[in-house]
């Protein structure tokens, strides 16, 4: 089961009458630290009926939803940076409230009283900014100074999750604003080109404001989340002109922040060329430059302009729209640059595992404790002695105790591997993990035990030694502004290659449905610039002056014709047999953007599991042990699995008359 949410149980172990962030628990005292759900379970519940103490913002926020209208009178609002009292039982407990960055409201939570203290953090985003300030709060600074010992950090495990290596985040300031300079190559005075944020949680309301005044554009909300910025101006902590939910005004970008789909917004006028921006937190350096930074046309070869590039409409102010590489395109008049109908937002509300071992260390606490775990990031390695035990003055942790009662010891080899992290930002640390990946696919069938332990604390290696001015433009803002510099030109039209070639060429038609199978997407064709690094520069040249032909665009195509644009995210890909595997453009690994994961190997060659099976009489669903393909740790009849796809390509009703079995334990 993949855990993403709060899942601490409640109870502070060094303060046991207080629960935090869990109400169906038996306390003295409740404390919330934001509002979002996975952390107010049980507070809805009828045979609930405490007092909850909170931020003053988080009790405006839970009071605008009529979820909770109920509840509301039991919502105690605390001031932050202010200590408060408490006598429960005879003992004094002191707590106070300090603002966290997370989303509007949030805080973290230090409880000192009986000679004991801890910090709950609650949920975080640890950005170094944020970390340093925290020096300066006058109720931490004992615990920075190391002049007093917290007993214990209850923090935010979120990025547990994804298990190692742990992946290196970018700023929310990088992102924010590699996507704004991405939005302002689009055209501003057409009222026919509009952009839809579908991230409403809150939290987002940060980019929403944030992205609208650095393009000067204007947003439009739905009457909920235009209440919640109105909350943010009233507390003075986000002010913004841009918010409104009447007439939108001309000659200016024009955001929404309505719902998770354009469809969700309720004006009237619905503009031609809709642009989603999505958040992303798991991406990479590869796949961002290949699939939304803009596509040069002197890059497309003669063949895929003739026949793929499809006129679709044009808006009144002359910018034409395109549907190609199954996306839809805007090339605004006068330019040469094709800009795709979605943005990635790198946003991340949540912390690195680098960020919050950086936080933990600005206290050296005698222990942790996460507030996000599973069975699963336990027997992976989650364990807090391993994680941060190099960070905290003690040798035992009471989380790793219960765990190995509750779910056992966790296997050697996971508990003595060093801890390993990946910036998949960094073009060399993700050719690393390609690397990486490549050795375990060579070595399938046999021992990969020594490999991977010898190979993994490599990954993060890549970037040092890099100047400070070398880091600075390599940040992504840098690759979307430099991006017709020699320097980032060179490597953003190769991964557009390679993301084409992967994922619209010929042995990926029918998974996504692609118009390319003719022969214009053959390697030799994909695209003018594709040759030979060993090339000349004289030759380039060349090239590149032979793609500056006058050019037409093909008809519009009908509606009729039209495909439906493909999601961006969680695409399962069909698998080539592994003597292929070291060919492809873009190895199925864990940096892959589209989740393909190598636990889904299974060699099916050019089969496309994406395609619904037809209906077939029950009488056919039978399998035997004669129709078992598949065994771990024995030779792979390679010429019989492409047999076998090829069966079930033809015919879906196929796939009930055979087992893919495995003999791993």
């Amino acid at each position: 089961m993949l855990v993403t949410g709060n899942t601490f149980h409640g109870s502070i172990e060094e303060f046991p009458s207080i629960s935090i962030d869990k109400f169906n628990t038996l306390s003295d005292i409740f404390i919330l630290t934001h509002s979002h759900s996975d952390h107010l379970v049980g507070l809805t519940n009828k045979s609930f009926n405490s007092v909850v103490y909170c931020s003053e913002m988080t009790k405006k926020i839970i009071s605008d939803d009529i979820k909770y209208s109920d509840i509301v009178h039991l919502l105690r609002p605390l001031e932050f940076n202010r200590q408060y009292n408490f006598l429960i039982h005879g003992n004094k407990i002191n707590i106070v409230l300090i603002p966290s960055y997370h989303c509007a409201g949030s805080s973290m939570v230090l409880l000192t009283g009986n000679g004991k203290s801890i910090l709950f953090t609650g949920d975080i985003r640890a950005e170094d900014w944020w970390t340093s300030s925290l020096r300066k709060n006058s109720y931490l600074y004992p615990y920075t100074t190391s002049l007093r010992t917290l007993d214990n950090i209850y923090f935010d495990s979120t990025f547990a999750y994804r298990g190692e290596p742990f992946i290196e985040m970018l700023s929310n300031e990088d992102g924010m604003e590699a996507a704004a300079k991405l939005i302002s190559l689009y055209p501003s005075d057409d009222p026919d080109v509009q952009f839809f944020f579908t991230d409403n949680t809150l939290g987002f309301d940060e980019c929403w404001a944030s992205i609208a005044d650095l393009t000067q554009g204007e947003l439009h909300t739905s009457l909920k989340n235009g209440n919640r910025m109105k909350l943010l101006e009233e507390a003075g902590q986000k002010p913004t002109r841009t918010y409104r939910q009447d007439i939108l005004a001309e000659k200016m970008k024009v955001f929404h922040a309505c719902g998770k789909f354009p469809d969700d917004c309720q004006i009237k006028f619905k503009p031609k060329f809709s642009v989603r921006i999505k958040q992303c937190i798991d991406f990479n350096i590869r796949d961002y430059v290949a699939s939304f930074v803009p596509l040069l046309l002197g890059t497309l070869s003669s063949s895929e302009k003739e026949h793929n590039l499809l006129l679709r409409d044009e808006t009144a102010m002359g910018n034409q729209i395109y549907h190609f590489r199954n996306r839809d395109w805007i090339l605004p008049k006068n330019t040469q640059e094709l800009l795709p109908a979605d943005i990635k937002l790198v946003f991340s509300r949540h912390s690195s595992y680098s960020e919050i071992k950086e936080f933990i260390s600005l206290f050296t606490p005698k222990q942790v404790y996460p507030c996000t775990e599973s069975k699963n990031t336990w027997i992976n390695g989650f364990s807090m002695s391993r994680v941060f035990g190099s960070v905290c003055l003690s040798s035992s942790f009471s989380y790793d105790l219960k765990k190995q009662v509750e779910w056992g010891s966790i296997p050697n080899l996971n508990l003595t591997r060093p801890v390993t992290t990946v910036n998949r930002w960094s073009i060399s640390q993700c050719q690393n993990e390609e690397d990486f990946v490549k050795g375990i696919l060579t070595r399938l069938g046999g021992s990969i035990r020594e490999y991977m332990h010898d190979k993994l604390q490599l990954l993060g290696v890549g970037d040092r030694g890099l100047s400070k001015q070398e880091r600075k433009d390599r940040k992504l803002p840098k690759f979307i502004e430099g991006r017709r510099e020699e320097k980032f030109k060179i490597f953003i039209e190769e991964q557009q290659r390679k993301y084409n070639k992967y994922f619209n060429g010929p042995l990926n038609n029918s998974d996504i449905g692609s118009d390319y199978t003719d022969s214009s997407l053959d390697t030799r064709a994909q695209s003018d610039y594709h040759m030979n690094s060993s090339s000349s520069s004289s030759s380039k040249s060349s090239k590149s002056r032979k793609t500056q032909e006058t050019w037409s665009p093909s008809p519009k195509i009908s509606s009729v014709q039209r495909k439906s644009r493909p999601r961006l995210n969680r695409i399962h890909k069909p698998n080539k047999i592994r003597s292929k595997y070291l060919d492809c453009s873009f190895v199925h690994s864990s940096f892959n953007s589209f989740e393909v994961s190598m636990a889904r190997v299974s060699f099916t060659g050019k089969l496309s599991i994406s395609e619904a099976p037809e209906k077939v009489p029950s009488e056919s669903k039978t399998s035997s042990q004669e129709s078992i393909y598949y065994k771990t740790g024995v030779l792979i009849d390679y010429n019989r699995v492409d047999q076998v796809a090829e069966e079930l390509k033809t015919n879906s009703s196929n796939w009930f008359g055979f087992n893919l079995q495995s003999t791993a334990p």
